[in-house]
């Protein structure tokens, strides 16, 4: 009987792990399409150039050449910016499938803080996928624009990876430190603190609260933990003070004016435009977050666990509202800017969801149906993603070999006749009819020509 019992347990845990092996590469393969079918835009063509230099980015040391540069010139974000214009340089495919696979690692780590010491739960990633997916207000902009991707896509998949070891100590007090891992956590810290100003922040605040936990609980407080916050701290530091910076504000003041507005008014918009933001995406979270705390406590005895796992959660929602009050410092934000600052909020709240127990009937009818209308509605918003972007990703094959026809001609100047147009929550702008149009001037020098335009079919 002993026998057939585990027997059984092992069966169960090869479904679940199989289960979850197909919902994982089902994720890729989704991710990965939208990617392939995502047409570069934008930044893609510009940081395909040495920044200041009119040649093309053509080895490691052309980038780092590049973001010398950019560091001095318009802004610190080395790290992804390096990231951003090494990808660059790869051939399509493969930088569609780098994109998938940081995409489906962030969502593997934000499962594994969220179901940490739980048995293995295909539906507790599914769910950080959905939440990814229907929270991020820009998902299109951060996740398969190859530049916003590297900016936030990749700069929070470094931070999370860094916070992970903090929560892991923090969760199974396993201790372990060397000389050799501590050096390794200074190094690896100036990367993470150096990926994005308002995350930057937050992780020297995570840390700075972990070591406080650490003393609080009377654990033994590691050399690598410590010198982890000493290169998180250098890395935000340099990236805060990069010279660019003060240029790029400079440049924002000058577009300001030249607006009839004052830099108040434009602090006073972002603010506006950052609480609306948080309205519908951090609000829902916490909610969620509140009414699953109340019934896990309901659920859970009083326990060292239970101790660890409300401490734990709460540290990322006051993390994130670190990351959110940083990001008011900014005169301007982007949509997009507040990647990271919603996955602070899912982590969370998925972390509760995670640890209820949801074999009681009426929870478990309850999830049930969420997971099988949340999934629903996905379908039908991927579709409708996937016919969206097809229709720009269609009209760029369409030119493409009218711009080798082009150029074997020795013609530098062309009209497309087959001009596009999609939301702009979709982060894809066609060329305008007017050839000095920003977008125009850098795709016309991405392809080497001296101008481009597009224009409606109707209007030949």
């Amino acid at each position: 009987m002993h026998e057939l019992m585990q027997g059984f347990l092992r069966s169960i845990l090869n479904r679940r792990s199989i289960l979850m092996i197909f919902i994982v590469s089902l994720v890729f393969c989704m991710i990965y399409i939208l990617n392939d079918i995502y047409p570069l835009f934008l930044d893609d063509w510009n940081y395909s150039f040495v920044v200041s230099e009119n040649r093309r980015v053509e080895s490691l040391s052309d980038v780092f050449i590049s973001q010398y540069h950019h560091y001095f010139e318009w802004g610190g974000r080395a790290v992804v910016h390096i990231i951003c214009q090494a990808l660059l340089m790869l051939d399509f495919f493969w930088l569609c499938v780098l994109n998938a696979v940081a995409y489906v690692t962030l969502l593997f780590v934000m499962y594994s803080i969220a179901n940490k010491n739980n048995k293995v739960n295909p539906f507790v990633f599914l769910l950080c996928h959905i939440c990814v997916w229907f929270l991020q207000l820009a998902f299109c902009q951060t996740v398969l624009w190859k530049t916003g991707s590297a900016n936030y896509l990749w700069g929070m998949l470094i931070v999370l990876l860094f916070i992970y070891p903090y929560y892991l100590y923090f969760r199974n007090r396993e201790y372990s430190d060397s000389i050799f891992k501590a050096i390794l956590f200074f190094m690896i810290g100036i990367i993470a603190g150096w990926t994005n100003e308002n995350i930057g922040i937050a992780l020297i605040f995570y840390i700075l609260a972990s070591l406080f936990l650490y003393r609080r609980e009377k654990m033994r407080l590691p050399k690598w933990a410590i010198f982890g916050l000493v290169g998180a701290t250098m890395g935000c530091g340099a990236m805060l003070l990069a010279p660019g910076n003060y240029i790029r504000l400079t440049s924002v003041e000058q577009m300001v004016a030249e607006q009839g507005k004052t830099m108040s008014e434009e602090y006073f918009l972002n603010l506006k435009n950052l609480l609306i933001y948080s309205v519908q995406t951090v609000l829902p979270l916490i909610a969620a977050y509140i009414a699953g705390i109340i019934i896990y406590i309901r659920q859970k005895e009083k326990s060292i666990e239970r101790d660890t796992v409300l401490k734990s959660s709460l540290l990322f929602i006051i993390t994130g509202f670190v990351a959110l009050f940083a990001l008011m410092a900014s005169p301007t934000s982007e949509k997009r800017a507040m990647f990271g600052i919603i996955i602070l909020f899912i982590i969370p709240a998925i972390m509760i969801y995670a640890n209820l127990d949801l074999t009681i009937k009426p929870l478990n009818v309850l999830n049930i149906v969420m997971l099988i209308g949340l999934f629903s509605l996905y379908v039908v918003d991927y579709t409708w993603k996937y016919q969206t972007i097809s229709i720009a990703s269609t009209a760029w094959k369409e030119r493409e070999p009218l711009i080798e026809e082009y150029k074997a001609k020795g013609i530098d100047t062309i009209t497309f006749t087959n001009r596009f147009h999609i939301h702009t929550k979709y982060g894809l702008q066609d060329l305008s009819d007017d050839k000095d149009h920003l977008v125009n001037q850098v795709c016309a020098r991405y392809y080497d020509f001296k101008w481009m335009k597009a224009v409606d079919k109707e209007s030949n």
